[in-house]
């Protein structure tokens, strides 16, 4: 894989001028690292062609792509980075939810950040638009304390997901708004995801949804359940390479451990979420 990403970089420095050629090279290279989970990987591709665009359309387009890569693997910083340029691009509705969902995460403007989201939503001409943008919509308003209308803006978007990391998402979102309003309503809604009841039995591939279960778990007062959930995960980050390590996962169980009264473990996995957190930006405060 190095010698592959080794030889695309040394194609686009030889360019010295627009190249439609290899920016269709590139970009069909990053569809095929996208379809096989390598989104930042994919993101870095797609910026690559948007720079070797011959029109500003074509570079609109892999910027804006590129930009929801980003967001969806979780490369806050980088995401960031393209906010100036986005905002010169021609509003279009997804051009509006990745500029609006990098605005939650800076945490500015949550109106305006909500109002992109929402016009994005209702005006996309695709089904893929329409539901990301409800996916990153409810997690605005969940930002903004306000569950009930964060869950009426996931329940839809979790009934049309098909399985996958990004229905994950919505549906651990939903989850937690749920939470919000009944105690035990977020693991009702986890519950219709169909995961088994013990955590190793969980496939690899629902590893996110373990994480928001984990967390609701905690929260329901079910701690040794959903000590286990975390704690699987945490394990199996060391081993997959597909289940990269985040800051969350410790954070939230050093919550758990707190709970249980097991506080030297809480301090030592809150030593590792503050670690990582180093290492791979956090969300909120990106810059």
């Amino acid at each position: 894989m190095v010698g592959q990403d080794a030889g695309w970089a040394h194609k686009v420095a030889a360019a010295d001028r627009t190249d439609p050629d290899l920016t269709q090279e590139l970009a069909t290279e990053a569809e095929l690292q996208a379809q096989a989970g390598r989104i930042n990987h994919a993101a870095t591709l797609l910026l690559w062609a948007a720079g070797l665009s011959p029109t500003r359309v074509q570079y609109e387009h892999h910027l804006i792509t590129a930009a929801t890569h980003l967001c969806m693997g979780q490369a806050w910083g980088r995401a960031q980075n393209l906010r100036q340029a986005l905002q010169g691009c021609a509003p279009t509705a997804r051009r509006d939810a990745v500029l609006g969902h990098i605005i939650v995460f800076t945490g500015e403007d949550p109106h305006t950040a909500e109002d992109l989201l929402a016009h994005a939503r209702d005006t996309a001409p695709d089904t893929a638009t329409r539901l990301l943008a409800g996916s990153w919509l409810g997690h605005a308003l969940l930002q903004s304390a306000d569950a009930p209308r964060a869950a009426a803006a996931l329940r839809p978007v979790v009934d049309q997901l098909p399985p996958g990391n990004t229905s994950c998402f919505a549906r651990g979102l939903l989850g937690t708004a749920a939470s919000h309003m009944e105690p035990v309503g977020g693991l009702k809604v986890i519950a219709e995801a169909g995961l088994p009841e013990r955590a190793s039995q969980v496939t690899s591939a629902d590893s996110p949804l373990l994480v928001w279960r984990g967390s609701l778990r905690t929260r329901a007062g079910r701690l040794a359940a959903g000590t286990d959930d975390l704690t699987t995960v945490i394990d199996r980050q060391r081993t997959d390479p597909g289940i990269p390590p985040a800051y969350i996962e410790f954070y939230l169980l050093a919550f758990a451990y707190h709970l249980t009264g097991r506080f030297q473990d809480a301090v030592i996995s809150a030593e590792q979420s503050l670690l990582l957190g180093l290492v791979r930006p956090i969300m909120f405060g990106a810059r």
